[in-house]
């Protein structure tokens, strides 16, 4: 039997915080909300974090001057996000906790309408709680880096590293919790403490219906939530509230990954635009150079060469034709081109030719006939013929 007895001196506290409350109406609790021993869930940044007794101080003075909601599983198994009691009353015990922690002792009473609750309470079924906080700061140990501050980035979160790569819940180094920001709720749960330590972002709300901002940690598990009433169905799925820790683990695994591959995809082409840009610039560099001074000189050069061969090709083309005049001009025809076309040239000159010895053979025959001495007995025949 874990509830507390209807005292005058309980009474007086419930009276204190909650006048409207009928005492007769509700059964009163006790239990350790948090205490100052390391985390022990797995999670990228809370893995091992410790929460200081000033932290459980500042919870303790919350809860005086305002009572805190309590829900069944943070509200999330059913969707009924109505308070089944609340937390009224705490106090700081030190030496009480795992290895000697300092622990935050709460008081909190379940509504007698939810009697097959109170009996699991009472039975020991349900005797674990969870508390859903919000710290200011979230300092690494090792170098005060802020995982709440202005200069975290993705990487920080989803791996759990510090500004100097120091990864929390590894070789000591932790995130140490000092101020709190706000403690939105307290919720009975299946396993609690720092066992289910989780983040849950901004799109989710607590069973209290706050907003809850990034980095919230709600010390819960992912087991099947106790109901007072209907009881679950066998093999009922979870919801995203209760996630395993294993499978949450999977999933943050999972996401860095993702994230380290991006940024390495990104970091690749960047590198491939880079040189891209870098040759074109050089190609830049050398097209302005062939269009320089040295360059023109050189095209220049090569102009002129072109034209002094022109000229010796035209000149080469000519010889033949200028050869040729003496012959042209033996037949009779000094005016005479030879024909560009070759084969029209060549029967041009084998026509000269023929001319040539045609006008050859005549000349032989008369020099001939005319060096020939006189005959005695011709007299001057000769002459006549001729």
């Amino acid at each position: 039997m874990k509830q507390l007895p209807l005292t005058d001196e309980l009474k007086a506290r419930l009276k204190a915080v909650a006048p409207d409350v009928d005492a007769e109406k509700i059964s009163i609790f006790v239990a350790a909300a948090l205490s100052t021993a390391p985390v022990r869930k797995k999670h990228p940044i809370y893995n091992g974090a410790v929460h200081t007794t000033n932290f459980l101080a500042q919870m303790m003075a919350e809860v005086k001057k305002e009572s805190r909601p309590l829900q069944i599983m943070h509200g999330s198994s059913d969707g009924d996000q109505l308070p089944i009691g609340r937390v009224f009353d705490g106090h700081l015990s030190e030496g009480t906790g795992v290895d000697g922690a300092t622990e935050l002792l709460t008081l909190f009473w379940i509504d007698n309408a939810h009697p097959d609750l109170i009996a699991k309470v009472n039975s020991g079924t349900v005797d674990q709680v969870s508390v859903a906080i919000l710290g200011k700061s979230a300092k690494s140990s090792a170098t005060g880096f802020d995982f709440m501050g202005p200069d975290v980035t993705a990487e920080n979160v989803w791996l759990g590293l510090d500004d100097k790569g120091n990864r929390m819940g590894e070789n000591g180094v932790h995130v140490i919790v000092d101020d709190l920001d706000s403690w939105f709720e307290m919720s009975l749960v299946g396993q609690g403490g720092a066992q289910g330590a989780r983040i849950k972002g901004r799109q989710l709300q607590l069973a209290s219906g706050t907003e809850v901002p990034n980095l919230t940690l709600e010390l819960s598990t992912g087991s099947a939530p106790p109901k007072p009433d209907p009881t679950p169905e066998p093999g009922k799925k979870q919801d995203t509230f209760d996630m395993d820790a294993k499978e949450f683990a999977g999933l943050i695994t999972e996401g860095a990954t993702k994230l380290a591959n991006a940024e390495r995809d990104r970091d690749t082409e960047k590198a491939r635009a880079d040189a891209a840009e870098a040759r074109v610039a050089e190609l830049s560099t050398e097209l302005t150079g062939l269009k320089g001074s040295d360059q023109a000189k050189k095209l220049t050069d090569a102009e002129a060469q072109v034209a002094d061969l022109t000229t010796k090709l035209a000149a080469a083309t000519a010889l033949p034709g200028k050869l040729l005049q003496p012959l042209f001009a033996m037949i009779g025809q000094p005016t005479a081109q030879l024909e560009a076309d070759e084969a029209k040239a060549t029967t041009q000159v084998a026509g000269a030719l023929d001319s040539l010895k045609a006008l050859g053979a005549r000349l032989s025959g008369g020099l001939s006939l005319g060096s020939a001495a006189p005959s005695p007995s011709t007299g001057n025949g000769a002459f006549k013929r001729r």
